[in-house]
Formats: structure tokens, C-alpha cells, sequence
């Protein structure tokens, strides 16, 4: 009878001891937020002043239909740095936790802020007030659009907001250390603008493809289109109603310094081995090529074409449709060109040229390990030849 109680009283301790845990537990639970992690698409905007020095459209007139006056959130709060556009899934006062940015709060809806589609939007769109004037203008147009991964609150009047826009990341791209320079812009190019900038900006997006046009130094309405086409072809933006398309900023400036740095590589030749059946003399490319250029380097570049199976003509030295069409066939395989209607297909720009540099590469390694293995081979079976002729 006394090993039962005392059983019991074990029993109930037990009891009360995990009953005091679990409490604990919960109210330790209770004091984290409940949250879901989801990516955005989150993009920044602005509200322009009368007299700023830039305007990424040109004008205050323009910029404000854009941007709108900025005074108060749909919500009706009055706006200030930080402030989130949201699809109408997400109700005002839904915080969030955007990297970079801080804690925040749903106050504001938009004519773009649309809800995954499956279509043109992969992610729901965000967009982040970034203050006014010229200041808003530099900071909204650092952040560009970017996907983040966001922890999603809810309404909670128990999560305050926290923001802290001073040490906005500028880039999401990392700074390249060029092989053949410093970085080519130090400074963003504005819409409406002219000067030595424009005209290196009009060439770079030339050798690009992206630009047909004479180089005038005026940062025009064809400047903008080529600037457009170069975002939109690398990633940049989505479409040309994004934030910051057609205005040359950081992002835009960053991935050009990454396309010029990845596709640097210095004129020389390579000789394998001394092997007949796997001798090969071969430069690589390092300039432009396009429709209707002509030289041994297009020969070089058919040469290289048939050897992949893109092209199925002799190399004649003239770039022509054909070969055109066999570069397009290429940058599809390579996964540099989606479609023929983008601006760079068929054209040998510094991303093509990195490629077939890479396959050169890779077709020159492979030849030297043959031949250094039919090497070790021949002096293996000499030495035990002559080990054999000693005995």
C-alpha cells in the first residue's frame, strides 16, 4: 500500500513537472511572432520635386504621373520611408521583414503591385517608398528590383516597425576587379543627359548589340530603348513599366562590368601536344562579331560552329544568315538566348564569346590529358623495354 502511494505521488510530481515545461514552452512560443518566409519581387519608388538635378524620366511633369504626388498611402497614412505597396492580399498593417530594409508595414497599393500571375510576375510584386527628391530618387533607383525572400508577420499591432535606409546595400550584384581597368562608370547616366558618358554608354551598348545607332553623346529616346533591351535581356528588370527602366544605374552598371570582366580573356594560342591526330592551334575570340563581318577570326568562329554541329558549312570567312542562325543555335544551347526576337540573338557579344572561349577550354584540356597519358605511357613501356634488354 505505501509502494502505491508513493508510486502515485511519483506520478503526479511527474505530472506537474512536465504540465510547468510544456507552459513554458508555450509561453516561450507565445513570445515569438508567427511568421512564413516568401519570396517577393520587391522594387522601390519615390516622389519627385519641382528643380532636382535628375529626373530618371526626363522631367517632373513625367516623373509624377509615375510616381504620383506622394502625400498619403491608400491607406490613407501619410507616407514616409519604408512604407509598403502591397497586392490586396495583404491587408493594410501587415508587417514584414524585408532584408536590407527592416520591419515594415503594408500601407500603400499600386497599379503594377500585382499578385503572381504564373505569366509575366513569378513572385507578388512589393514596392518601397523611398523618400523625396533627389535623395528618394538616388535611393529607389539603387535598390532597382530585386527577389527576397520575406517574413511575412500579418497584422500584428505587437511587431513595431523598424527601417533603416541609411546603409541601403546599393547593389545586389557583386563589384567586379576588371583584368583591364577600373570600373567603366563611377556614376549612374540620366535620361535627357549628354557628355563623354553618354557617347561611352552609346558604344559599350553597341559592341553589345543593343545599340544601331549613330553615337551622338545625347542620352535620347534610342539610348533609353537600347538601355531597356540590355536590362530586360540580362535580368535587370522585367519590363520597360519597372522602376528604373532605361535609366543606367548601378545595377545596370555593375552587370555590365561583370559581362566585360567574364569575357576578358587575353589574344594567345595553345599548342597541345606534338601528337599528329591531337595537334591544335587555336586563338580565342576577342572582339564583336555580327551579321556581315568578315576576316579569319569569323573563320575561326565557323570552324569552331561546325566542330559543335551548330553550322553545316565549310568556313568561307563571312559572316552571313547562316552563320547567324548557327551562333543563335548556340547561345539557345548555352543558355544565353531564349528567343530569335531577343536584340543579342546571332550576335558574338561578350557573353557568346566567354562560351565559346569556355569550350575551347575545356576541348584543349581534355586533348592535353590524352596526350600526357599516351606520354607516360610510351616512356612506361620504354623503361621496362630497356629494364628487359639489361637482364
Amino acid at each position: 500500500m505505501k509502494l502505491l502511494k508513493k508510486s502515485i505521488g511519483i506520478g503526479l510530481m511527474t505530472i506537474l513537472m512536465m504540465s510547468i515545461v510544456l507552459g513554458n514552452a508555450a509561453v516561450s512560443l507565445a513570445d515569438e511572432p508567427a511568421f512564413y518566409v516568401k519570396k517577393f519581387i520587391v522594387s522601390a519608388y519615390y516622389s519627385p520635386l519641382p528643380n532636382q538635378e535628375h529626373y530618371y524620366t526626363g522631367s517632373f511633369a513625367a516623373e509624377t504621373r509615375l510616381n504620383g504626388r506622394g502625400t498619403n498611402g491608400a491607406s490613407g497614412k501619410e507616407v514616409y520611408p519604408g512604407m509598403i505597396a502591397a497586392p490586396k492580399a495583404y491587408p493594410f498593417g501587415t508587417k514584414m521583414d524585408i532584408p536590407g530594409v527592416g520591419i515594415v508595414s503594408v500601407q500603400d497599393r499600386g497599379g503594377a503591385i500585382k499578385s503572381a500571375d504564373g505569366k509575366r510576375f513569378a513572385h507578388d510584386r512589393l514596392d518601397i517608398w523611398m523618400g523625396k527628391g533627389e535623395t528618394g530618387l538616388k535611393k529607389a533607383l539603387a535598390w532597382g528590383k530585386r527577389v527576397v525572400e520575406v517574413k511575412v508577420y500579418g497584422v500584428s499591432p505587437n511587431i513595431n516597425e523598424s527601417v533603416n535606409l541609411d546603409n541601403l546595400q546599393l547593389s545586389n550584384i557583386s563589384r567586379y576587379k576588371s583584368t583591364i581597368g577600373s570600373r567603366i562608370f563611377s556614376d549612374d547616366v540620366y535620361f535627357m543627359s549628354s557628355g563623354a558618358n553618354v557617347k561611352k554608354l552609346q558604344d559599350h551598348m553597341s559592341k553589345l548589340g543593343f545599340f544601331n545607332y549613330p553615337i551622338t553623346g545625347f542620352y535620347g529616346d534610342v539610348t533609353r530603348e537600347s538601355v531597356i533591351n540590355f536590362q530586360i535581356a540580362y535580368g535587370i528588370i522585367e519590363g520597360e513599366d519597372d522602376f528604373g527602366a532605361g535609366h543606367f544605374g548601378v545595377n545596370s552598371r555593375c552587370t555590365l562590368d561583370k559581362i566585360i570582366y567574364d569575357s576578358y580573356k587575353p589574344q594567345k594560342k595553345v599548342v597541345t601536344t606534338s601528337y599528329p591526330d591531337l595537334k591544335e592551334t587555336t586563338a580565342y575570340f576577342s572582339r564583336p562579331l555580327k551579321l556581315g563581318a568578315e576576316g579569319n577570326d569569323v573563320r575561326a568562329l565557323q570552324t569552331e560552329l561546325n566542330k559543335l554541329g551548330f553550322l553545316r558549312i565549310e568556313p568561307t570567312g563571312y559572316f552571313g544568315e547562316t552563320t547567324e542562325h548557327a551562333v543563335f543555335k548556340f547561345q539557345q544551347y548555352s543558355g544565353l538566348v531564349e528567343q530569335r526576337d531577343n536584340g543579342v540573338a546571332g550576335y558574338v557579344g561578350p557573353a557568346t564569346r566567354k562560351a565559346l572561349n569556355d569550350y575551347i577550354d575545356k576541348r584543349i584540356s581534355i586533348k592535353g590529358s590524352i596526350a600526357s597519358k599516351r606520354d607516360q605511357i610510351i616512356a612506361a613501356n620504354k623503361a621496362n623495354t630497356q629494364v628487359a634488354l639489361n637482364k
